[in-house]
């Protein structure tokens, strides 16, 4: 954390030809709305970080199998993991008052499974992901501080290498805290249509259950973002919907020193991603993911190489937890994204009777995103609406497909689908809800649908019980050229 020095202090710098860092967005928030030092008494101790390998069982299509990942923790208690294969860093917790000494990791364990909040450990300069051909993940001995190196280089499709810091250290205010620098060099850029192509992905980064459609485990209302030309804040509602929108037209771009947050969890915190003043360099808009609701942290290369034949970009940031204090002053300063429109969002975990839908975008309930669907009042079971659909002749990707992310399921519940629906059309039409891929032979279904109900002027319920599975990627399917069917009381719930 950076220190607030008092006026005649400064003056006192100046007159000696020194300089201090450009305040940040997070410099003045702090200075704005000071939060108490409650970690001092864990840094008066000092922190003991050491990183080691530790094997946890892992879940796959072949069985189960044993790997390897590397876990900080301070004084013996977790603090992140290093899932070196998918170049990613786990943040745990910022709070050492919230550390255990014992890590349970679920059973399959990606970016769909976080214990805290994800940050990629490479530049994704080819597409998601890295490209690198050689690849090093290096933690120092540790101490009061510890350090992971992230060395790649590339040398076929072009010439050049990166090398990504991230220091952890303890602070008295926000707890732990990661200093992250950022440098990448090549010697050429990418053309497109003869335009040079600048634009990197440096760091991306997501809260577990970000995007989460379980109302009971979603854990942050809303993002927010640091746009230019103003000193306040933009910030959209964190569901689907509003996600997917929140980057049109460059929505996002970032002031410099700016910064991307998540705020808040059920104890007022938050999470930020805090790019360090540097006098103004060029930006390119951040990008959410409209499936999981990451923030993709772009800068754009110089456009022109610096005298040694390189483009460079070097840049540091500061990842950190935000305090209750800091959160309610950023949401003080916060204009919410005006959409100016409405859309149908699923809700899982009660009795969903669309008398309220289509949803604003700028709600904080969570719910799955149907694509196109409309909700009408020529039929409802329950209230005065009920969801409307459309039959197709055969069955594509897209048909009847939700916004993922999938449903996440307790693989060792089960759970109870039932909705009602009245359908409409010739002998061919049939209604029916799946997971994955709808087939239209009803054999491979099985497991994985509900039963099917065809033409009938009443309401019919179709159910589904459904146990050992980790997630369901949920689908409508009214199958019949003309068929219309409207949807009502549907219910997705755990037993």
């Amino acid at each position: 954390m950076r220190l607030f020095i008092p006026t005649l202090l400064l003056t006192a710098i100046a007159s000696l030809g020194l300089t201090l860092p450009a305040a940040d967005d997070l410099d003045r928030l702090l200075a704005t709305a000071p939060p108490p030092a409650a970690f001092a008494a864990f840094v008066a101790t000092k922190p003991a970080f050491a990183a080691t390998k530790e094997t946890f069982v892992q879940a796959t299509a072949d069985g189960e199998t044993k790997k390897d990942f590397w876990v900080v923790r301070d004084h013996g208690k977790a603090v992140a993991v290093l899932n070196e294969g998918d170049c990613q860093l786990d943040w745990i917790t910022a709070r050492p008052d919230q550390t255990k000494e014992l890590l349970e990791l679920p059973r399959v364990y990606s970016w769909v499974s976080l214990l805290g909040c994800r940050i990629s450990t490479v530049a994704w300069i080819d597409g998601q992901g890295p490209s690198g051909e050689t690849r090093t993940h290096t933690f120092d001995a540790g101490g009061e501080t510890i350090t992971l190196t992230v060395a790649e280089t590339w040398a076929k499709k072009r010439q050049g290498d990166s090398t990504y810091t991230f220091t952890l250290k303890l602070d008295p205010v926000l707890g732990y805290v990661w200093d992250i620098r950022t440098r990448v060099a090549v010697d050429h850029l990418e053309q497109r249509k003869d335009k040079l192509i600048r634009d990197i992905e440096l760091l991306n980064v997501q809260p577990g259950r970000l995007s989460d459609p379980w109302p009971d485990r979603a854990r942050f209302e809303r993002t927010v973002t640091s746009p230019p030309g103003e000193t306040g804040f933009l910030g959209f509602a964190n569901n689907l919907v509003a996600g997917d929108r929140s980057d049109n037209n460059g929505r996002l771009k970032m002031r410099d020193g700016g910064l991307t947050a998540f705020i808040s969890d059920q104890d007022g915190w938050g999470i930020a991603l805090v790019r360090s003043a540097s006098g103004g360099a060029e930006q390119c808009p951040n990008g959410t993911c409209n499936v999981w609701l990451d923030q993709h942290n772009k800068l754009l290369f110089p456009d022109k190489p610096g005298a040694d034949g390189k483009y460079v970009i070097d840049a540091r940031w500061r990842w950190v937890g935000l305090p209750p204090q800091t959160v309610a002053e950023i949401s003080k300063q916060t204009r919410m994204i005006d959409f100016g429109e409405k859309a149908v969002m699923i809700r899982l975990g009660i009795d969903e009777n669309f008398d309220d839908q289509p949803l604003p975008l700028d709600t904080a309930q969570r719910g799955l995103w149907t694509w196109g669907l409309e909700v009408g009042g020529e039929h409802a079971r329950s209230g005065t609406k009920a969801l409307r659909l459309k039959g197709v002749e055969k069955p594509d990707g897209n048909t009847g497909r939700f916004i993922a992310p999938f449903v996440p399921l307790d693989g060792s519940a089960s759970y109870q689908l039932t909705a009602w629906a009245w359908v409409e059309g010739g002998p061919e039409a049939s209604f029916f809800i799946c997971s994955g891929e709808p087939k239209v032979e009803v054999g491979p279904m099985r497991s994985r649908s509900t039963n099917r109900v065809g033409p009938k002027a009443e309401w019919q319920q179709v159910s589904w019980k459904i146990s050992g599975r980790g997630n369901l990627d949920l689908r409508f399917v009214l199958l019949g050229k003309d068929a219309k069917a409207w949807i009502d009381d549907f219910s997705l719930t755990k037993l």
